[in-house]
């Protein structure tokens, strides 16, 4: 390769790096003037004057408010601070995608977007599931029945069975999940889990557990549009903190109840699709695709039929993009 050629190939890839690095910053400016706005009409005690300039220093971008002498900034980890004397100094706020979920949770579908109506399933349907989970290499069987369903409650009945090194479990779930409507959203509320868990080891009694738990989320969880999918919405769903309130009975002797608090974070979520054909050992459908991204920068598809209203397909990859697990529907009655 000659010189001027080579030196050209390194232009082209420091204007592409550029790019890129622009792009990023560009994204982080939009959340941050998101979020300075956000903060000024909410707390206009801290942050006063409003609309002051956004400035960018040390890979933080920030506004400095004199008459409170407070900051408000975002670094290079989407991390949003408050410094000043009426904080007591440096106070980390929450994440960017955390704060966004709250101030702007759903994106305007594009004026194109080809849109589909939420099915739910109907009641009495039963769903068979295959699991194959690739990184520990073994399979499980997974039996759903829908006892209630309508836009603010689902009742389903959850069989699962899985054979380890000659352990047959077999794991009997009851779901129970709250929701309430705002405007065109659906949020959940809680999870009430009853669980009935059997394990048969050859030569030994029967081990039985009882578990019932009880999930409280504040804020409540937003799961989605109410009534329509369209391809290419998007949405943040709401970083929540989880009380949850569990029972054991093992072999009929009770154990006191644990409550534990959990942090949920805020996953983005898209509609990539509404009307991909999909065939599975259950039949063909056609699906909505939701990509969901994860806290470990994997991500999971969910592939939901539009005839019935249920999952055909679930993949989860990791973030290099390899299939990590795969739930298949292979019968539907």
């Amino acid at each position: 390769m000659g010189v001027s050629k080579f030196l050209g190939y390194l232009f082209s890839i420091a204007g592409l790096l550029i790019m890129n690095i622009s792009a990023v910053l560009a994204e982080r400016l939009d959340d941050a003037e998101t979020i300075f706005a956000w903060a000024e009409s909410n707390y206009g005690d801290f942050f006063s004057p409003s609309d002051v300039d956004t400035e960018f220093a040390n890979d933080w971008y920030y506004r400095f408010y004199a008459e409170t002498n407070t900051y408000i900034g975002i670094n290079n980890q989407n991390e949003v601070y408050v410094l000043g004397d009426i904080l007591g100094g440096l106070v980390f706020i929450d994440s960017s995608a955390a704060l966004l979920a709250m101030i702007e949770p759903i994106s305007t579908p594009p004026v194109s977007s080809e849109c589909v109506a939420t099915v739910l399933p109907l009641v009495n349907t039963i769903a068979s599931y295959q699991s194959t989970d690739l990184i520990a290499n073994s399979q499980s069987s997974n039996v759903i029945k829908y006892l209630i369903v309508n836009k603010l409650q689902t009742k389903t009945q959850q069989t699962t069975q899985l054979q380890v090194s000659g352990v047959q479990t077999v794991t009997e779930l009851e779901n129970t999940l709250n929701y309430h409507q705002e405007e065109d959203f659906l949020y959940l509320d809680s999870v009430i889990s009853n669980t009935v868990v059997t394990a048969s080891i050859p030569g030994l009694p029967v081990n039985t557990s009882i578990v019932q738990v009880t999930v409280t989320n504040t804020p409540a969880i937003l799961t989605g549009p109410a009534d329509s999918l369209c391809q290419g919405q998007s949405w943040i769903t709401t970083a929540s903190t989880q009380n949850i309130v569990t029972v054991t009975t093992i072999n009929g002797a009770n154990a006191p109840a644990e409550t534990t608090v959990s942090q949920l974070p805020a996953l983005n979520v898209v509609v990539e699709d509404v009307n991909k054909p999909i065939t599975t050992p259950a039949g063909t459908f056609h699906v909505v695709v939701i990509r969901s991204e994860l806290p470990d920068g994997g991500y999971a598809l969910e592939h939901i039929a539009t005839e019935w209203g249920g999952s055909v397909l679930l993949e989860v990859y990791n973030a290099n993009d390899v299939l990590q697990n795969k739930t298949e529907l292979v019968n539907l009655q």
